[in-house]
């Protein structure tokens, strides 16, 4: 959901005045527990969806919104935070009316599970709620695929039933991985897709175990769908609250990246034939190639700098490369050749399915072997002349 900062903190101190303390709040047996799933939105921390909590008692004229996927762009140090994987999200509550009213006003769509637990367990929630929303507890260290709005709802319900839950894992294709079940959620086409599975590593290829998917909220969903409790099904009721009328921006092949890798492509194949290339060309290859270089320096640091687990053993590294940057400043002939293998490898990985190489992936390592066979070639012809 979107970060209101202190607009939260303010509306908490609000409903707490006027129930006094949530402590003291006896709900009533017709009471409502219930999950809201949001589809997509526009932003990229959108683009995956959102779940939420839901509490109503119209006796205690009660309807509020508890959501853990809210953070704050006033925290300080916030980009720096989010970068190294330190960035701490939060439990805050709304009321339902500004809730729906805001996904509205972004065309975000709202669906509603409402829960068969009993009125001791929703008063349990209801009191874990309220508890986690003390400024001492309601904070958590942020983590994508272990913790978020979404993995957040399974564990507290699991906590306040008096039975287990019984989650019938979700059937998958064997080849289903983190990296597939993100891709879903994103075009493509888009650059969106491209950045991201730049800095995801070969940790989101692993399969699927039962309860994986459950890091997206479509997922939390469909496994609800398919979760028993005292031998019933834990939905109760489905309805549609708010439909969608966002509509992600469709993106043209022509404006791809997987169109531009092509075309990187082709223009170092017709440079590699032609034997001469102009100076403006070179210069060219040359800026693409500290690109490669610098985004590698990145990719380290994403790797072994921060606490980020979905950007570890990143093998992308192998053609967004730092030694490409000593090749350009100190070129040899081994040097350019070590680049242009390390290029090659990009493959190997691939097709062994260590890690998946979108097909952009692909084409520019294709082209960063060849730059490197024909830049280790002028120099070899120089030292001929």
């Amino acid at each position: 959901m979107k970060p209101t900062g202190s607009i939260i903190f303010a509306s908490i101190l609000y409903l707490l005045s006027l129930t006094h303390t949530a402590a003291q709040i006896t709900l009533a047996p017709n009471a409502k527990v219930s999950l809201l799933t949001c589809t997509s939105g526009a932003e990229l921390h959108a683009a995956f969806g959102h779940s939420a909590l839901r509490i109503q008692d119209s006796e205690q004229q009660l309807d509020l919104v508890f959501n853990y996927g809210t953070f704050d762009f006033e925290t300080p140090n916030f980009y720096l935070k989010f970068l190294n994987g330190e960035l701490d999200y939060f439990l805050s509550v709304s009321t339902f009316a500004h809730f729906i009213r805001y996904y509205h006003s972004v065309g975000r769509g709202v669906d509603e599970q409402v829960l068969n637990l009993n009125i001791a367990e929703k008063q349990l929630l209801f009191q874990s709620l309220t508890e986690q929303l003390k400024p001492e507890n309601r904070f958590y260290r942020y983590e994508f695929l272990r913790e978020n709005c979404a993995t957040k709802i399974p564990e507290i319900l699991e906590s306040i039933t008096e039975e287990d839950l019984e989650f019938e894992p979700l059937e998958f294709e064997t080849k289903e991985s983190f990296r597939s079940l993100i891709g879903q959620s994103l075009n493509r086409y888009s650059w969106q897709y491209f950045g991201v599975n730049i800095v995801l590593g070969s940790v989101v290829d692993r399969k699927l175990q039962p309860l994986d998917p459950l890091f997206l909220p479509e997922f939390v969903a469909l496994q609800f769908d398919q979760t028993r409790i005292r031998n019933t099904p834990i939905v109760g009721q489905k309805r549609a609250l708010l439909p969608a009328s966002f509509v992600p921006p469709s993106h043209s092949y022509l404006s791809s990246p997987q169109f531009l890798s092509l075309l990187i492509l082709i223009a170092v194949i017709y440079a590699l034939w032609r034997g001469k290339t102009s100076t403006i060309a070179f210069r060219a290859e040359s800026a693409l190639l500290i690109v490669f270089g610098v985004l590698g320096i990145v990719l380290l640091y994403m790797m072994f700098g921060t606490e980020h687990i979905a950007t570890r053993n990143n093998f992308n590294i192998l053609w967004l490369n730092p030694l490409i940057l000593i090749a350009l400043i100190s070129p040899t002939k081994t040097r350019w050749l070590a680049v242009s293998l390390s290029g090659l490898f990009v493959m190997v990985v691939h097709y062994m399915g260590v890690q998946e190489m979108t097909s952009s992936f692909r084409l520019l390592s294709l082209a960063l072997v060849l730059i490197g066979i024909r830049r280790a070639l002028l120099i070899s012809n120089s030292k001929t002349k």
